[in-house]
C-alpha cells in the first residue's frame, strides 16, 4: 500500500549584505522555522548581516509504505512527547474549568445572605 505524503517548506532567498549593499544572494528551503531563527542561524554561519529577500512557500509530495509513514510518527523525541502530554493536560483542565463556568443558576447551590 502506497501512501502519498506532503511536506510544506518555505524557501528563502537571503541577501547577504557588506556595508548595506547587497553583495551576495542565496537560497535556503527550512521546514518549520521563523524567520528570525533562520536569520540568526545563516549570519552564524557566515559573519556577514542578512536580510530576507523573499519567501516562497512549497510542498513536495513523497510515496512512501504505511510502515514509513507511522515510523516518522514514531521518531517523536520523549522530550516533545512529554510537552505534547502535558499541553494535551492542560487543554483539558481548562476545558473542565469552562463546563464549570456555563453551569446555569439552576445547577449553582444558592447564596446564602447574612
Amino acid at each position: 500500500m502506497k501512501i502519498t505524503r506532503t511536506i510544506k517548506f518555505k524557501e528563502y532567498i537571503l541577501g547577504y549584505l557588506e556595508k548595506l549593499e547587497v553583495h551576495e544572494v542565496r537560497r535556503i528551503e527550512k521546514v518549520g522555522r521563523l524567520s528570525r531563527d533562520i536569520i540568526k542561524e545563516e549570519s552564524e554561519k557566515c559573519g556577514h548581516k542578512l536580510m530576507i529577500l523573499d519567501t516562497i512557500e512549497k510542498e513536495r509530495r513523497y510515496e512512501c509504505s504505511l510502515e514509513d509513514f507511522l515510523s516518522v510518527a514514531r521518531e517523536i523525541p520523549l522530550k516533545d512527547q512529554e510537552t505534547v502530554n502535558t499541553e494535551e493536560k492542560n487543554v483539558q483542565e481548562d476545558n473542565s474549568e469552562d463546563s464549570k463556568s456555563k453551569l446555569g443558576d439552576s445547577d449553582c447551590a444558592p447564596w446564602i445572605e447574612d
